[in-house]
């Protein structure tokens, strides 16, 4: 059975790109605030490696701890981030201050930012999506370097892009085990029926979020329209 592994792709900036696993967050960084930026910067930095350190964290969970910081540091601390965790039933995408996250599949580019929220935005994003993206730059894509490939550490940078790539053939598994062997969005070829019925929710504690979708070719055009988000799976395999 083929496999689908995840490529990191990182655009060049002053923030900061961690991965840890299969979890990657971006933080973005102030100059004028250098200290309690880079404070700010280790303890996240620090929270991501705590989730992504406990696969079996439910979706629910790993939101509750992600807001529970936000809300700690409300009142002095700016700090805007985003981050993606694979579950079980796709991946958490969280996303607090001005960041911006895309989703694409099929041709279609659902959108969501941080920056419309009075707090944080998070969605489970279920796993069919061909590539996923958060960045700190407005109004436009990120636009990561093409060599790029971050299997681990934390670099410099101001977005990172998450593509699914096809890796070795393994063994098809027997049909008893076949649903449990692999991450539901590394089996390729299979019917996306698990996907329509898998849920996608945007919260935001007292304030607001927007999700667009745009076919990816006319991205930041005129045409847009709201979508909720509807995809499947788990832990992109690496």
């Amino acid at each position: 059975m083929e496999q689908m592994a995840s490529r990191i792709g990182i655009e060049p900036g002053s923030g900061l790109v961690g991965r840890f696993g299969d979890t990657v967050v971006l933080i973005r960084r102030d100059p004028s605030a250098a200290g309690r930026a880079d404070q700010s910067a280790g303890e996240l930095l620090e929270l991501a490696a705590a989730v992504a350190s406990d696969q079996q964290l439910p979706a629910t969970v790993i939101a509750a701890r992600l807001a529970s910081w936000v809300i700690g540091h409300m009142s002095e601390d700016v700090t805007a981030f985003g981050i993606v965790v694979p579950v079980q039933d796709g991946v958490v995408m969280f996303l607090r201050g001005a960041v911006q996250g895309a989703i694409t599949e099929r041709g279609f580019t659902h959108q969501l930012s941080g920056e419309q929220a009075l707090t944080w935005v998070d969605q489970l994003i279920p796993g069919t999506f061909e590539r996923l993206e958060i960045g700190s730059a407005a109004d436009r894509p990120v636009q990561a370097d093409p060599l790029s490939d971050l299997r681990d550490g934390v670099v410099p940078g101001q977005g990172f892009v998450l593509t699914r790539v096809a890796s070795a053939r393994e063994p098809e598994p027997a049909a008893a085990d076949a649903d449990s062997a692999s991450p539901a969005w590394s089996r390729a070829g299979r019917s996306p029926t698990a996907s329509a019925r898998a849920s996608s929710s945007s919260s935001s504690a007292g304030g607001s979020s927007s999700i667009s979708s745009t076919p990816s070719s006319t991205r930041g055009g005129s045409r847009r329209a709201s979508s909720p988000s509807h995809r499947s799976g788990r832990a992109w395999a690496t």
